[in-house]
């Protein structure tokens, strides 16, 4: 009797949840492959997400991942549990697609975490601030064309590959038909050779034209970027030899010259940035910091090094994309936080990598330099002094000084932050 009246009691509410939608795929784990950096290598782990259960694509806390431009949705399976990071290129197209978006996703919510937690330890965002970094957000993988201001995608556009970007929701206009949200790009990766894109970087220096047009400054930062990404033997005695101050002619014809190295070593360059930690935390950061600098067209070289110290303190590294994985990362060039060197004029101008880099080391030293967490709230206060477009000597220099305070007991750490930034030359 007491058995019928339990099976009875089962059968209803089998009905019942099937009336309301339930399935027994609703409460099994979801587990998902994530790529992490332990102690500066990337390693490959599996990750519950409790509240993707039952759902059908990855979209959690107001995040969303698509594949390419068409808003295609990734498929969520559990793929084989063999897959291993050192040998990706024996996993299914979907396989890693669907490592590629968990670990975007992943990610962004766990340094938006970091986030907030900086920010309310520190007041350095203004009040309702805070609540404005659960923003929708839309993550895509895949993305092979240019941004546009006004179209979103930019059609006939140059494929691009090896990047990631961030942009800001789309303008209200008439002329947009389809609205977008704040959203970051995770370009495809792609295999190309040294040798070629050296090539193609100095085919305007050796042209006539250019040899009339060229200043020799910028010949010698497109020389000391093409050492920086070969670093090899050769290229130190090259590298003295442009710091040292050469002749405009020398300049443009040292190209060739380090064509034919890369040329000998036939290497190749690769950066797969949906599955790098440490460049999905950067990505995250511009719009962690949008209610501070916008969602700048051309960020500049203090939001650049802001979202550097950012993805350098989520993954407790003073180094960027320090490893070379298989199909992941090959012969890129690594930021470091202790790289010092001097200020130049161009580091306000445009949005060099290497002006980010230089900001960062900027902020790395007066973290070394000041006691404690004392050079941490500095740094961070310092977002409330800056405007919205800075620049480093005008803007970033005075507001450090100001996020040190009014009072006589904060003169030390005035002092202190003077000092790093003479040896900037600051």
């Amino acid at each position: 009797m007491a058995l019928a009246c339990f099976a009875r009691k089962l059968r209803i509410f089998g009905l019942l949840a099937l009336a309301l939608g339930y399935h027994g795929a609703a409460y099994a784990a979801v587990e998902l492959p994530v790529v992490l950096n332990q102690n500066s290598k990337w390693e490959l782990s599996w990750v519950h997400f409790p509240n993707l259960e039952g759902g059908s694509r990855l979209e959690l806390e107001n995040m969303v991942v698509l594949n390419g431009e068409q808003n295609d949705e990734i498929a969520l399976f559990t793929p084989n549990k063999a897959l291993s990071i050192d040998h990706l290129d024996a996993a299914t197209p979907e396989e890693i697609d669907l490592l590629r978006g968990a670990t975007v996703l992943y990610h962004f919510i766990e340094a938006r975490k970091f986030y907030e937690k900086w920010a309310r330890e520190f007041s350095f965002l203004p009040n309702g601030h805070i609540e404005a970094l659960r923003q929708p957000i839309t993550l895509r993988i895949n993305v092979q064309s240019q941004w546009s201001p006004s179209l979103h995608f930019k059609k006939g556009s140059e494929p691009l590959s090896n990047t990631a970007v961030t942009v800001g929701p789309s303008p209200t206009s008439e002329v947009i038909t389809t609205p977008w949200n704040s959203e970051t790009w995770f370009y495809r990766s792609k295999r190309v050779s040294g040798p070629s894109l050296v090539s193609q970087s100095f085919k305007s220096v050796r042209s006539k034209d250019s040899r009339n047009k060229m200043l020799s400054v910028q010949a010698k930062s497109l020389l000391i970027n093409t050492i920086s990404f070969w670093n090899g033997n050769g290229d130190e005695l090259l590298s003295r030899a442009i710091t040292g101050g050469l002749k405009t002619a020398a300049l443009l014809a040292a190209p060739e010259a380090v064509y034919q190295a890369g040329k000998l070593k036939k290497r190749h360059a690769e950066l797969d940035t949906a599955l790098i930690p440490e460049i999905i935390a950067h990505e995250s950061a511009h719009h962690w910091m949008s209610s501070i600098f916008g969602y700048l067209r051309n960020p500049n070289a203090i939001s650049e090094g802001y979202a550097n110290y950012f993805a350098g303190h989520y993954i407790g590294q003073n180094s960027l994309v320090r490893k070379s994985k298989k199909n992941i990362s090959l012969n890129q060039p690594t930021k470091k936080a202790d790289r010092k060197r001097y200020y130049e004029l161009k580091d306000d101008s445009g949005r060099s990598s290497r002006s980010g880099e230089f900001v960062w080391s900027i902020l790395h030293a007066i973290e070394e330099a000041l006691p404690e967490q004392a050079g941490q709230a500095v740094i961070l206060r310092t977002l409330l002094y800056l405007p919205r477009e800075p620049k480093i000597r005008e803007d970033l220099v005075p507001a450090l000084i100001r996020a040190c305070g009014p009072e006589k007991e904060d003169l030390n750490n005035k002092i202190l932050v003077r000092n790093v930034l003479k040896e900037f030359g600051l």
